[in-house]
């Protein structure tokens, strides 16, 4: 997000963690300690590596070269990826956080999200491990190196969204989705907290819902047009809405400042939300699963310049 001075910066990092605590909170209640453990090694690997380029190439002092939304950016890569992963990947992804977010240190914007980069391309290098999903309350030890297949296999289950891109539907009811019980990522599992945390950013007036509104609104139109015959169109309308990524991205991804369109063209905000809603149907059509929500984000990011010179008001 863009952050013009110490006060604003420090406002906003505020602001975003209070929004993020109950997604971590309720991940650590549906999958145990090593989400903790797993968000908190993402951020701080993130702030970590970001530590020497603050130091040496931005010439800050010590005291000011740890970067809390640095941090933030990594817990909220760590919400995309599933609670089975191996613990030497948060280093990968706290790196990728860091190296994403150069860009904008030097010119105050960034082409693609640091957070869903990160995750992208975990998702995107190690689908193996980054698609071993397994049903809630299914604890690990928190402080193991790599689960054992063996272990994963015992609770492994199909997530809402492997079953409807199979033209099927989550049989235990869009309730369960809404309120976090089933399978899926850490935070995107979340969503009634998602909820909870996109609603205090919108009180605090920290984000405007011009793209997520566009966003979730032509999903829905879509879903529905493009619901199997044998499913209700507004069943497999909710189930597209809470499955996958889309919780997370329409709660933070799409209000990251620093990559959507700035806030005072709110028609290209909405243009945004809608290039992201439609990247996110085709991608899904091809059955990219996860991977392929997060890489509609990131190519409706890179999108951004041009929608914000189509929609400038003219002189």
């Amino acid at each position: 997000m863009l952050e013009r001075t110490e006060k604003g910066r420090f406002s906003l990092t505020v602001d975003l963690a209070v929004a993020l605590l109950p997604v971590i909170a309720w991940s650590v209640y549906l999958f145990g300690a090593r989400a903790l453990v797993i968000e908190l090694l993402c951020g701080l690997f993130a702030a970590g590596f970001e530590v020497p380029v603050n130091i040496f190439l931005l010439r800050q002092p010590p005291k000011q070269s740890f970067s809390g939304f640095a941090l933030l950016s990594g817990v909220i890569a760590a919400l995309c990826l599933p609670v089975s992963v191996p613990l030497w990947m948060t280093v990968i992804a706290g790196f990728l956080v860091a190296a994403l977010r150069i860009p904008r240190m030097y010119f105050c914007h960034r082409p693609l999200n640091a957070a869903v980069g990160s995750a992208f391309a975990l998702h995107l290098c190690f689908p193996s491990l980054t698609a071993r999903f397994t049903m809630p309350f299914a604890y690990f030890p928190a402080y193991l190196i790599s689960i054992p297949d063996a272990m994963v296999e015992n609770y492994a289950c199909r997530t809402p969204l492997d079953l409807l891109l199979n033209a099927d539907i989550y049989e235990d009811g869009i309730f369960a989705q809404f309120y976090g019980f089933a399978a899926g990522g850490l935070g995107t599992a979340a969503v009634l907290a998602l909820v909870f945390g996109l609603g205090f950013l919108a009180v605090r007036r920290t984000v405007k819902l011009n793209a997520t509104g566009a966003y979730l609104l032509t999903l829905v139109v879509l879903a529905a047009a493009l619901a199997p015959k044998q499913v209700q169109m507004i069943n497999y309308a909710w189930v597209y809405l809470l499955s996958g990524a889309v919780p997370l991205i329409a709660a933070v991804a799409l209000n990251d400042y620093s990559t959507s369109p700035m806030r005072q063209y709110g028609t290209a905000c909405a243009l945004f939300g809608v290039l992201a809603a439609l990247l996110t149907v085709l991608f899904r059509a091809l059955r990219l699963g996860v991977a392929g929500d997060l890489a509609a984000v990131l190519l409706a990011d890179l999108a951004t310049p041009w929608l914000e010179k189509l929609t400038e008001p003219k002189r």
